[in-house]
């Protein structure tokens, strides 16, 4: 649609103060409005395919650093997160994760109630695994940020800006030109 398209159009128009009417620059054609709506679209698809290999490893770190260290279903315990609230909100969120392996879990087990960690990062989505993470006591927090070779604070920030460039992504809006700030 016209909307759609008007935010790769303003970059072919100036604004006319004399009529008040935005024109189109002189040799402005839709071919080049819309190679620069496709580049937005390819410039999209090669940010989710970085993201993906990112929220994997980000997945198995947080698995592999805190259940080898505090056990497959640690998230029980309230001292690993930062806030009292946190734990509660956690096992909340856990109830509601369905994918075949966790449902298998559940009918087949019933202690703990939940599945070991693994299962559950696999069932996260990408916002709900960078809350997960920052609902982590900071000690923990600096285990999984340390692996990637950067301070607590920049890695926390990271996942909250990947977290919007995702969903920016997959819900394609207009990456080009756009600002990303990490406000989930």
């Amino acid at each position: 649609g016209y909307y759609r398209l008007l935010s790769y159009m303003r970059p072919f128009q100036r604004f006319d103060p004399r009529s008040g009417v935005r024109r189109f620059t002189p040799g402005t054609t839709i071919d080049k409005i819309l190679d620069l709506y496709t580049f937005d679209r390819e410039l999209r698809l090669l940010c989710l395919d970085g993201i993906e290999r990112v929220e994997i490893a980000i997945r198995a770190t947080i698995v592999h650093e805190l259940s080898t260290q505090y056990g497959p279903h640690f998230y029980y315990d309230n001292h690993h997160y930062r806030h009292h609230g946190s734990r509660g909100r956690f096992l909340s969120l856990v109830k509601t994760i369905s994918n075949p392996a966790i449902d298998l879990y559940r009918r087949t087990y019933s202690s703990p109630p939940n599945p070991p960690i693994w299962m559950l990062m696999e069932g996260v989505t990408f916002g709900q695994l960078s809350h997960f993470f920052a609902s982590l006591h900071i000690t923990r927090r600096k285990i999984i940020a340390k692996r990637f070779f950067l301070a607590e604070p920049v890695f926390t920030s990271w996942l909250k800006t990947i977290t919007t460039l995702r969903n920016t992504c997959a819900h394609h809006h207009r990456l080009w030109n756009a600002t990303i700030k990490g406000n989930e």
